[in-house]
C-alpha cells in the first residue's frame, strides 16, 4: 500500500487552508504584559476594589481592575516562584469592553472573592454577604447578544474561589473565532492551535513553532463559586480540551444553557473532577443537560446533586460518548471504575458517579439522568435516582451501542419509563448490591 509522504500532507493542508471555512483560527494571545522587573515590589497578597486606582498593595491602595492584579501577581510568581493571592472586594467586575475580552487567569495566582474590603485574613471573608460578581454583560444591560464570549480564560496552577460568574455568551457571532462558541464562563484550554503529532510537519505547514505547552488543556481549580445564566454552543459554563485536569469543588451551577453540555464539555483526554457541587435547572438543547463527556475524557463526580436539568435529546444530566478512542497524553482515572482493567493505549470516555442524587432530570429521548453511548463506560455508586424521565428508554440510565455500566448500591425510585436502566444487546450493565425499587 502506498503511503502519503510528509510533502503530500503539506500540499494537502496548504490546499485546504485556501478554503475560507478552513481558515486557521487566531491563537489566543495570553502574553503577560507585566515583566518580572515591573513586579519586583509585589507582595504575597494583592488587593482589588471597584473604583480604586492604586498599586494593589493594600485595601486603601487597591487595583481597580482584576486583570492588572493577576498580571502583576503572575510576573511576581515567575520571578520568585511564590504563589500570590489576590483578594477582591464585593462588587461587579467585567472583562473589558469587547466581546473577545476575558479575564485571563495565570499560573501561580490564586483569586479570591467575597471580601468587604477591610479584612486582614482570608478566613474573615463572607462570600454570601459580600457578593463578588464576574460578569460578561459588557454591552447593553440584560442583552446577552453583545456579552463576552468567555468571562474567563483558565490557567495551570491557578485558583478561582468565591465568585459569582454570569453572563458569558459563547455563541460565535459577529466574526468570532471557532473557539468563541465554547465555554461561556471559562474557556479552559490554550485555544487556536491545531493538534498535529508530527512536529516537523506542523512547522512546515505554516503554523509556526509547535507550542511548548502540550497538552494544551488547563488544570484550573475552581472552588466555592456560583455559575448562573451563562451560555455557549458547547459547554455553557466551562469547556476543557486535550488533556486538561480541571477541579471544581463546592460550586453551584444553575440556569446555564447550551446546545451540548449546559454546564461543561470535557473533550479529548480531559480528566475532570467535580466534588460537592450542585447542578440545578440547566438546559442543553441537544445532549448533556449538565455534563457532556467526549472523545476519551473522564469525569469523576463525587457528592454532587443534579436536579431539574433538561436535555432535548439524550442524557438529562450527563451524556457520555466516545465517537473515537483517543491515544491521549493525559492519564485519566479509568482504574477507579474497574481496577482490573488495564490502561489501554486507546482511552475511552468514562464517568464515575459516587454518592448524592439525581432528581427530576429529563431527556427528550434516552437516559433521563445519564446516557452512556458508543463504547463509553460509567459507574454509579451509592447514588439515588428519583423522578427522572426519558421519552423513550432508560428513565434513569441508558447504556447503548457497545457501552458499559456498573451499578453499585444505588436506589432507583419512580423513574419513567419503567425500565429505569436500559441497555441494548451490544452493551452491558453489571449490578452489584443495587437497591432497585419495586
Amino acid at each position: 500500500v502506498n503511503k502519503r509522504s510528509d510533502a503530500d500532507y503539506t500540499a494537502i493542508i496548504a490546499s485546504l487552508k485556501n478554503f475560507p471555512e478552513s481558515e486557521e483560527p487566531a491563537i489566543l494571545d495570553l502574553t503577560n504584559p507585566v515583566t518580572a522587573e515591573m513586579a519586583a515590589e509585589t507582595g504575597a497578597t494583592l488587593y482589588v476594589a471597584s473604583g480604586q486606582n492604586g498599586d494593589g498593595s493594600s485595601w486603601d491602595n487597591a487595583f481597580g481592575a482584576i486583570q492588572d492584579a493577576v498580571n502583576y501577581a503572575n510576573a511576581s510568581y515567575a520571578a520568585k516562584g511564590e504563589v500570590v493571592q489576590i483578594w477582591v472586594s464585593q462588587g461587579t467586575y467585567v472583562p473589558g469592553t469587547e466581546r473577545n475580552d476575558s479575564i485571563v487567569l495565570r499560573e501561580g495566582v490564586e483569586l479570591y472573592g467575597g471580601f468587604a474590603g477591610t479584612e486582614t485574613s482570608l478566613d474573615q471573608r463572607a462570600i454570601d454577604e459580600n457578593k463578588t460578581v464576574l460578569s460578561g454583560d459588557i454591552g447593553v444591560a440584560g442583552d446577552m447578544s453583545d456579552n463576552s464570549y468567555h468571562v474567563l480564560i483558565g490557567a495551570n496552577n491557578a485558583v478561582l474561589d468565591g465568585f459569582t460568574v454570569t453572563g458569558g455568551n459563547a455563541d460565535k457571532k459577529d466574526g468570532g473565532e471557532v473557539y468563541d462558541n465554547k465555554g461561556g464562563a471559562i474557556l479552559n484550554y490554550y485555544a487556536g492551535y491545531r493538534i498535529m503529532p508530527n512536529i516537523a510537519l506542523y512547522e512546515a505547514s505554516g503554523y509556526g513553532a509547535m507550542p511548548s505547552q502540550y497538552p494544551i488543556g488547563f488544570d484550573t481549580v475552581v472552588r466555592n463559586c456560583t455559575f448562573t445564566n451563562n451560555h455557549a454552543v458547547e459547554g455553557g459554563v466551562i469547556f476543557t480540551y486535550h488533556g486538561g485536569n480541571p477541579v471544581l469543588e463546592n460550586c453551584e451551577f444553575s440556569n446555564n444553557t447550551s446546545e451540548y453540555g449546559a454546564v461543561a464539555v470535557d473533550r479529548c483526554g480531559t480528566n475532570s473532577k467535580y466534588t460537592d457541587c450542585t447542578f440545578v435547572n440547566n438546559k442543553a438543547n441537544y445532549k448533556g443537560g449538565a455534563l457532556f463527556v467526549d472523545y476519551g475524557s473522564m469525569a469523576t463526580v463525587t457528592s454532587c446533586a443534579f436536579k431539574n436539568n433538561v436535555s432535548g435529546s439524550a442524557g438529562g444530566a450527563i451524556y457520555v460518548i466516545d465517537r473515537a478512542s483517543q491515544d491521549s497524553t493525559n492519564e485519566t482515572d479509568i482504574h477507579l471504575i474497574d481496577p482490573t482493567w488495564p490502561l489501554p493505549s486507546d482511552i475511552f470516555s468514562s464517568v464515575l458517579v459516587v454518592a448524592r442524587n439525581f432528581e427530576n432530570n429529563k431527556a427528550g429521548s434516552n437516559g433521563g439522568a445519564i446516557y452512556v453511548y458508543e463504547s463509553s463506560n460509567a459507574k454509579t455508586v451509592d447514588t439515588r435516582f428519583s423522578g427522572n424521565e426519558a421519552k423513550i428508554n432508560g428513565g434513569a440510565l441508558g447504556v447503548f451501542n457497545s457501552a458499559n455500566a456498573i451499578i453499585s448500591n444505588c436506589d432507583f425510585s419512580d423513574n419513567t419509563p419503567d425500565e429505569t436502566y436500559k441497555s441494548d444487546n451490544g452493551s452491558t450493565i453489571t449490578i452489584t448490591d443495587a437497591a432497585e425499587s419495586e
